[in-house]
This record gives C-alpha cells, structure tokens and sequence, in this order.
C-alpha cells in the first residue's frame, strides 16, 4: 500500500507507542521536577482559600430564609 499526501511529524502524547504508530516522533521534553513543585505549591496556596471561603459562603447561603 502506497500512502500519498502528508505524513504527520509528530504526535504528542502519554501513551506508549503502538505498532500502528509508524511514523511517531519523540519530542525532547524531560520533566522538571523543580517547575512540578512549584507548581503544586501555587496550587496549594490557591485552593487553601478557595476552599474556605467556599464553606464560609455555604454557610451563609444556609442562613438565608425563602
């Protein structure tokens, strides 16, 4: 079978590669654990106080009468 017409240069992904990914190419990005961290300290620092003001907020919706 002779395939004509664009090929696809690469395919991002988590998966392993299958045998049908003839024409997979591996992008050079490594994890940085450092950049990870950072990241999960920003997200702790923003859903500490999402959190409670979310239970202060119910809360007070609980106190209101029809």
């Amino acid at each position: 079978m002779i395939r004509k017409g664009l090929r696809p240069g690469f395919k991002i992904g988590m998966d392993l590669p299958g045998q049908d990914d003839v024409f997979r190419r591996v992008l050079p990005f490594k994890r940085s654990w450092l950049a990870i961290s950072i990241l999960v300290a920003m997200d702790t620092a923003f859903i500490i106080p999402a959190v409670l003001i979310f239970q202060q907020a119910t809360a007070q919706w609980g106190k209101l009468d029809s």
